[in-house]
């Protein structure tokens, strides 16, 4: 969102000259050098771009270079070049994360009330799909449908972290079948880092939020991300 004027700076130059905008690649960020203008978050160049939380990001992005410092929860490693672009933008910029591997936690019991470790130990390594889209992120009702048929259809051993309003529009019976078959857990909240630094984890399906994508790579667990809004 730092980026967002020179991005519909840019879309504006192409709604002459291209015939389809939302192709072109974005060639003005470094780490998004392959990354479409339509693959961007909507409310950068697409969609509502003056709804509330759109604007409260621009202008964020807009006034980050006044600050005296930044603190990224980050690490310099993940992206030199970009680093360095953001380095020549602000005053000061301090990475100081990742922080769950920073203010690492000892596992306890109280923080997984629905036993997903326990759960867990009884899957194959490598074999669990861990799926969770955020607290706030939602998938359309007949995108979270056609997940839970493919997951049922496919077998595939999955922990799902899903609020209990979206349980309700899963399709009848699905938890009762992968339940008693013993290849799916449904919860309402999951002890993530604890999730992720299990053997039995083999992907991360997420929705690509900034917390997220760093626990998963400090677990070393890769990612099939599913972006909604924001920093996703």
């Amino acid at each position: 969102h730092i980026y967002t004027d020179l991005i519909r700076e840019k879309g504006a130059q192409l709604k002459g000259n291209s015939v389809a905008p939302d192709k072109e690649v974005v060639d003005l960020i470094p780490g998004l050098s392959k990354i479409r203008l339509g693959d961007l978050p909507g409310g950068v160049l697409f969609g509502h771009l003056d709804s509330p939380f759109s604007t409260m990001l621009h202008n964020m992005g807009r006034t980050l270079d006044k600050a005296t410092v930044v603190l990224v929860n980050s690490f310099q490693g993940l992206d030199i070049d970009l680093t360095k672009n953001l380095s020549s933008k602000f005053k000061s910029l301090l990475n100081i994360g990742p922080f769950h591997l920073i203010c690492k936690e000892k596992p306890s019991s109280k923080f997984d009330e629905f036993s997903c470790s326990s759960w867990l130990d009884n899957q194959k390594p490598r074999s669990v799909a861990y799926i969770s889209f955020g607290t706030i992120g939602r998938l359309l009702p007949e995108r979270l449908v056609a997940l839970a048929e493919t997951l049922e259809e496919t077998r595939t051993p999955f922990l799902w972290s899903l609020n209990k309003d979206s349980m309700k529009l899963l399709p009848d019976g699905f938890l009762e079948r992968t339940t008693a078959n013993g290849f799916g857990k449904v919860v309402s909240w999951a002890p993530q880092v604890q999730v992720l630094e299990h053997i039995a984890i083999s992907v991360f399906l997420t929705h690509g939020g900034w917390k997220s994508v760093s626990e998963s790579i400090g677990a070393g667990v890769p990612m099939i991300c599913r972006p909604f809004f924001g920093d996703q």
